[in-house]
């Protein structure tokens, strides 16, 4: 199992670094993969307020991830969940900035 940071998941949902969003979707593909609670909140606050997305779309976004088998937030010490749901890749949607 490897467990991944912030920046993974962000490249991931984002795709807006395209080597490092390939890469980052090949170890989701190849890999059981393990999200730290800490790496969630930090993603969740950096895709608000850095790239902007909407919440309904950190949600579904962080949702489809989790919906993978191969993926959990749980450490191998104590068990591991998941269900299949959607695959991660789906782009999330921006919002539109302040006064446009």
């Amino acid at each position: 199992m490897i467990a991944v940071d912030t920046n993974v998941l962000v490249r991931l949902l984002t795709g807006d670094e395209p080597e490092q969003a390939w890469r980052s979707g090949e170890l989701f593909a190849r890999h059981r993969v393990f999200v730290p609670k800490t790496v969630v909140l930090e993603t969740e606050w950096v895709l608000r307020y850095a790239y902007r997305f909407e919440p309904e779309a950190v949600v579904t976004g962080l949702r489809k991830l989790f919906g993978l088998v191969n993926v959990t937030r749980r450490g191998p010490a104590r068990g591991e969940e998941g269900s299949r749901l959607a695959h991660p890749r789906a782009r999330l949607r921006r919002r539109a900035p302040p006064g446009v």
